[in-house]
């Protein structure tokens, strides 16, 4: 497990725990972003929750994130 997807265990599903760190991680290096995919697929429900309100909210600064991600077509 990377150290970002690392930071959105913890807690329970009322809190958004340290998600806001990811996506100012995400900022700064925008090639952690396929990391949030892949915790998307975590064990953890809650990292699956935060996984993708981290991507989420970093799509929503730069949609481009989400390019290697889309189906051809």
């Amino acid at each position: 497990m990377t150290n970002t997807v690392s930071k959105l265990k913890g807690g329970d599903r009322r809190s958004i725990g340290n998600v806001s760190a990811v996506v100012a991680a995400v900022g700064k290096k925008p090639g952690l972003f396929k990391d949030r995919v892949g915790g998307l697929f975590d064990p953890n429900p809650i990292v699956r929750m935060r996984a993708a309100d981290a991507m989420e909210k970093c799509a929503a600064d730069d949609p481009r994130l989400w390019q290697p991600f889309k189906r051809p077509g």
